[in-house]
């Protein structure tokens, strides 16, 4: 999963929650 290392969050914030509204 590369993507999630381009979400903004950190590791306790759901994938989806964090990354689908910086998509």
């Amino acid at each position: 999963m590369s993507e999630a290392t381009q979400c903004p969050c950190g590791s306790g914030m759901p994938y989806a929650l964090c990354c689908e509204p910086y998509l």
